[in-house]
């Protein structure tokens, strides 16, 4: 046998190399991993409250599948926030709104073409979490105790659902950003932002965030232009005392008709429909976008109230 070091030096080297599993090109091999195919390597699934919510399985789903997704969302949220989770369903009867929550069947509604052929995930994700905040608020306006708000904000709420920014009737950012609906677009929002980890494989789901925020801002600059920078406030404070300015009604109606039948505020009013008598008229309001009239005099047993999601319009996320 040869010894190395009577061959040549490139021989030796070679010989070397071989001898301790280097490569032909001089790079030590490297053991495979296990598992290792050469494959990009596999993405890390999704947690069971969004597994059905990526946009491959969403794509090879069926609308009652991405209902049955977006449902364990809710129970996921839900059970985060110790309250009841409400059903998911779907109702054709929301002309351009997303979704709302509908206090008198209890339930969250999404249109129908959030989960139909060409929808997106993260929209439907959204709504849902949209809606589900709303049934939160309803229940702490109610008196059902919450840590996911202090007694101010609850008040705020409960002010505005007696007194309601219907979108058709108000200018848009006076809907947009009252206390409701502000408070359930920062959630929808926040949360979709703590899942990002989540779709990191996903460039769609940023994109969406990206888009989202971009058309919050907006919105924003448009509502300090009209009010002030102190918009919020502004339209809380404008809630809060048509709010009062009810119940002090509803106490003086109520002792002139003391022994008799006290009527009721809004009277004529169907659940989810409208009280005229509280809102500033501009044009009539459509029955899809109608939401009750709240009892002053009574806060429990508020009627029925349909309140919708961020989308006023189908055609983009803006409410």
């Amino acid at each position: 046998m040869t010894a190395v070091r009577e061959m040549d030096p490139a021989s030796a080297r070679d010989l070397w190399d071989k001898m301790r599993g280097r490569v032909s090109a001089g790079k030590e091999a490297e053991p495979p991993s296990a598992g290792h195919t050469g494959a990009a390597p596999p993405k890390t699934p999704l947690p069971p409250h969004l597994e059905a919510l990526g946009a491959q399985q969403w794509a090879g789903s069926t609308p009652d599948e991405r209902i049955h997704g977006l449902q364990r969302l809710e129970n996921h949220v839900a059970g985060q926030q110790h309250r009841t989770a409400r059903p998911v369903v779907t109702d054709p009867g929301l002309g351009q709104a997303y979704g709302q929550f509908n206090t008198q069947e209890n339930r969250l509604s999404l249109n129908p073409t959030l989960v139909g052929n060409g929808s997106s995930p993260y929209q439907a994700m959204q709504t849902v979490l949209h809606e589900g905040r709303h049934s939160l608020q309803w229940d702490a306006a109610r008196g059902v105790p919450t840590s996911e708000a202090s007694s101010a904000t609850v008040q705020s709420w409960r002010d505005n659902y007696q007194a309601y920014n219907v979108p058709a009737v108000v200018p848009y950012h006076e809907y947009r950003f009252q206390p409701l609906e502000d408070d359930a677009n920062v959630f929808a929002t926040r949360s979709m932002e703590s899942e990002a980890h989540n779709f990191a494989d996903d460039p769609g789901y940023q994109q969406f965030l990206t888009s989202d925020a971009a058309l919050t801002a907006d919105h924003e600059r448009r509502a300090t232009g009209a009010l002030g920078a102190d918009f919020r406030q502004e339209i809380a404070t404008d809630i809060s005392a048509r709010a009062t300015q009810q119940r002090q009604a509803a106490q003086q109606g109520q002792g002139a008709t003391h022994g008799q039948e006290a009527p009721q505020h809004g009277q004529g009013t169907q659940p989810g429909q409208v009280d005229m008598t509280r809102v500033r008229m501009s044009q009539p309001v459509p029955a899809a976008e109608a939401v009750g009239q709240l009892a002053a005099a009574q806060p429990v047993a508020w009627r029925g109230v349909r309140v919708s999601s961020r989308g006023s319009s189908l055609g983009g996320r803006g409410a």
